[in-house]
């Protein structure tokens, strides 16, 4: 925290001297980790939020993965109509090469609109001094199963032992509502990007085509290795 870091006492040689810090006070960039990287913080203080994106314990019978609590992110649920996002700023070390989290997809799309135009999204993308690193960009139809359409399932193939949908155990408010059978792991490598960058992760939701049917992503457990 920059207030701890900085004093506003002057200089004991020069008693008319002072220090005066302008900004916030309260603003730091660690030391390279991730604040509440598991949600735990029911208010999520450590991050940006916007649309939909809030700290739960559970989500009908689904638990937090790591902890007590996760993050939740949609493309409405009556929350708010607004995509839901959150971001968060932070230092990377040289220690700190790789970002992982965990996830799961819930959906109202699955399974009749798979290869349709009505394409919501789960993305997160970490933007840094130098540019910007996709980690993941996932689509309704890539998470459907193969036999579905023609451009279904690309995740089954660039991602072996990806969990199959199982129907969810809760609704929304369009019938039936379909998820991954079990939590994921995504990684991505954080060599390329500069030691001491500034960088600000970004996990968001997005909704193509239409906003009658949601879909919900439940993240947990974010790392920097």
């Amino acid at each position: 925290v920059i207030g701890d870091a900085i004093s506003g006492a002057g200089d004991p040689a020069e008693p008319s001297t002072s220090l005066r810090l302008a900004g916030n006070a309260e603003a730091s960039l660690g030391d390279g980790g991730l604040g509440d990287p598991s949600f735990e913080q029911a208010s999520l203080g450590e991050w940006g939020i916007k649309g939909d994106a809030r700290s739960v314990q559970r989500l009908s019978s689904i638990a937090a993965l790591h902890g007590d609590r996760m993050a939740l992110i949609s493309t409405g649920l009556g929350f708010s109509r607004e995509n839901g996002e959150l971001t968060q700023t932070f230092c990377l070390t040289e220690e700190r090469e790789t970002l992982r989290f965990r996830w799961r997809l819930l959906s109202e799309e699955f399974k009749e609109w798979c290869g349709s135009q009505y394409q919501d999204a789960f993305q997160a993308v970490l933007v840094h001094e130098g540019g910007e690193v996709e980690v993941l960009n996932v689509a309704i139809a890539d998470l459907c199963p193969p036999e579905e359409c023609d451009d279904c399932g690309s995740i089954y193939e660039d991602e072996p032992g990806f969990p199959e949908l199982v129907k969810a155990p809760l609704k929304f408010d369009q019938g039936d509502n379909w998820m991954m059978e079990h939590w994921w792991t995504t990684k991505v490598d954080l060599s390329a990007v500069a030691e001491g960058s500034r960088a600000t992760l970004r996990l968001f939701v997005t909704d193509k085509g239409d906003s009658i049917f949601d879909t919900a992503v439940l993240i947990d457990d974010i790392a920097l290795e």
